[in-house]
């Protein structure tokens, strides 16, 4: 998974040029260490143009990715699904701290990292959304607590 999501990044730095913030399950398990089975990698990007999501469909493509249309523009490779949501949209409703982002950068590839303290109020939103799927509920009120643990004891870099 960290493989595609190198690569995802490096296009989103490439062709969009912003760096995208990681975000929800993939970023839980960066920012405590360890597996809550993600399947799928969450990032957050700016809103862009028609002529830019044509060019990211293409890009991806010629990376080997299938591009799914659904709501949230949604590419999969390997099995690995990478949803781009919107920055602002998630920003605003989860009350996200800018200051509580790491970056995250190779040769070829620069991302942020949400904090624990960000990634908490964005499960704190998710398990009060009426709409939320309840075979999620229970992995969300764990990474809860897993988050409020690694907090309270100051055992995360990612605060």
């Amino acid at each position: 998974m960290e493989e595609i999501l190198q690569e995802t990044v490096a296009i989103l730095n490439e062709i969009l040029g912003v760096k995208p913030v990681l975000y929800a399950s993939f970023a839980v398990e960066k920012v405590l260490g360890r597996s809550f089975q993600a399947h799928d990698i969450d990032l957050l990007v700016p809103s862009f143009t028609p002529e830019q999501k044509k060019a990211l469909i293409q890009e991806f493509a010629e990376h080997g990715f299938t591009y799914l249309d659904q709501y949230s523009a949604t590419f999969t490779k390997n099995g690995i699904d990478v949803e781009l949501s919107d920055h602002d949209y998630w920003f605003k409703v989860c009350s996200f701290d800018p200051t509580g982002l790491y970056e995250i950068s190779g040769l070829t590839f620069r991302y942020d990292l949400l904090s624990a303290s960000n990634l908490l109020k964005l499960y704190t939103y998710l398990v009060s959304n009426f709409k939320r799927d309840p075979k999620k509920l229970g992995k969300d009120k764990l990474k809860i607590q897993s988050l409020k643990d690694a907090l309270d004891h100051q055992t995360t870099q990612f605060r």
